[in-house]
């Protein structure tokens, strides 16, 4: 896998009232976002998967109903990565943009920046403004006081995605993302352990309790004290306030919060965030060609977000902005389909699904 602390990835610009994804959008697409679990009793965690693209980033298979074809004794004979009459379908427009048929009004664009753990040494790791306000008991706004990006995306902070907390069985949620800093959420220190937003019991949780790196972080919390605890402590809940601005996983202090990754998404047409590429006219002759872009930003490519990964008996690649030195090269083939260069995996609309928000990702099922 790609060291992506490593990477000189430059975040594309973050969400702003305007193009934040609604939350009933986000909840139709929410794909197992929470999963009931032991409570803290057990020493298990709350198992989250809030982001669309690291949940079920694949298939349109299952929109035709072939989920069934999959038996206890394997998987079904290898079908060609070229499906057509779903997600896999696409349209290169004259300015620049790609469509999916399944709606010509909904473009590639860029998804929201996750919240992720990064090593602390990573050049994506968050360095906070005001870390000894929050030591000193107050309640304080998380904002970022350096960005690599900060003459382009202004000063930046950690936000919510969308506003109303999401629930899964006993569990809410909001999902976490880089904003402007005025968006920026009030959080406090509890117990000197937790960090839970202010007016709402909610704390910051890792995704899955998995403290690795690249593992999502968002505010998660119970509505129950005993059966759902908010403050269960010994997993992915601890945190340590640093005095150079970092904020560390208790159970491993050389991981801390920094920015991931945006996925690709699809957008309405004419969005800010569309993803305008640079290429196309050597797509649309057939040839191979790398996905850099021409707007939101240059500099940036469609990238993979790491290597192959299982669904069920489907291989998948994540799909995420990358710096332009890191993008991928595809064809556009039978005038329909675009396909990775060298290797048989096709642009998928996750679950065929014609959705703002939805994640699109590189998806083979030919075995």
């Amino acid at each position: 896998m790609d060291n992506f602390g490593e990477v000189a990835y430059e975040g594309v610009s973050v969400y702003n009232d305007d193009d934040t994804f609604p939350s009933n959008t986000v909840d139709s697409l929410a794909l197992k976002d929470l999963e009931e679990v032991p409570n803290k009793k057990s020493g298990m965690g709350l198992l989250i998967f809030l982001s669309a693209a690291l949940a079920f980033a694949v298939t349109g298979i299952w929109a035709q109903d072939l989920k069934g074809m999959f038996t206890s004794s394997g998987c079904p004979p290898s079908m060609p990565s070229k499906i057509s009459g779903g997600g896999r379908d696409w349209i290169l427009n004259d300015d620049g943009t790609i469509s999916t048929k399944l709606d010509p009004n909904l473009v590639l664009g860029a998804g929201p920046v996750p919240m992720i753990l990064v090593p602390k040494d990573s050049p994506m790791a968050f360095v906070f403004e005001d870390n000894q306000s929050l030591m000193d008991g107050e309640a304080v706004p998380l904002v970022l006081s350096s960005s690599k990006n900060m003459e382009a995306d202004g000063k930046l902070g950690v936000g919510k995605l969308f506003d109303d907390e999401m629930e899964w069985g006993g569990w809410e949620f909001i999902t976490s993302t880089v904003v402007p800093s005025e968006k920026a959420v009030l959080v406090e220190l509890v117990d000197d352990n937790f960090l839970k937003l202010v007016d709402e019991e909610l704390v910051l949780d890792v995704s899955n309790w998995n403290i690795a790196p690249f593992s999502t972080v968002n505010f998660v919390g119970g509505t129950d004290p005993v059966a759902y605890p908010t403050y269960a402590a010994g997993g992915g809940r601890d945190w340590v306030v640093n005095e150079d601005g970092t904020i560390a996983a208790r159970n491993d202090p050389n991981l801390v919060l920094g920015r991931g990754m945006a996925p690709m998404v699809l957008l309405p047409k004419g969005s800010p965030r569309q993803l305008v590429f640079e290429n196309m006219d050597l797509l649309a002759a057939g040839k191979t060609a790398p996905l850099t872009l021409s707007s939101p930003r240059e500099g940036m490519g469609v990238g993979k977000k790491g290597q192959v990964k299982m669904y069920e008996c489907i291989p998948y690649i994540e799909s995420g902005l990358r710096a332009s030195e890191h993008a991928i090269s595809v064809r556009f083939e039978d005038g329909n389909f675009l396909m990775l260069d060298g290797m048989d995996f096709a642009f998928d609309v996750s679950f065929w699904k014609p959705v703002e928000g939805n994640t699109v990702n590189f998806v083979s099922t030919s075995g």
